[in-house]
């Protein structure tokens, strides 16, 4: 159960494609291989995609731009918010 004065946290989850293959980062957890997925504090308004560039560039390393939120559901009980983004590689490794 969420606590009533706990922070909201943002999960942005990222379908990034290879730069010149046919292929998307993954990542490899203990269950199995997932999207990555970045988890902030920072406030970020689905649309504001100029932040969210910045949250996903830290986290990634890489050179990212958002091209499209594909979905958006906010979990109140639990004060969480997930997004899922389709992003453009503007990096070359």
């Amino acid at each position: 159960m969420g606590s009533g004065n706990q922070k909201r946290s943002y999960h942005f989850f990222v379908i990034l494609p290879h730069p010149s293959e046919p292929k998307i980062l993954m990542w490899r957890e203990a269950s199995g291989w997932s999207l990555p997925c970045i988890r902030t504090v920072e406030h970020a308004w689905w649309r504001d995609v100029g932040t969210v560039n910045a949250i996903v560039q830290r986290g990634l390393g890489d050179r990212v731009r958002v091209l499209r939120c594909l979905t958006n559901v906010e979990d109140q009980s639990e004060r969480v918010s997930r997004k899922v983004y389709v992003l453009e590689n503007r990096g070359t490794d």
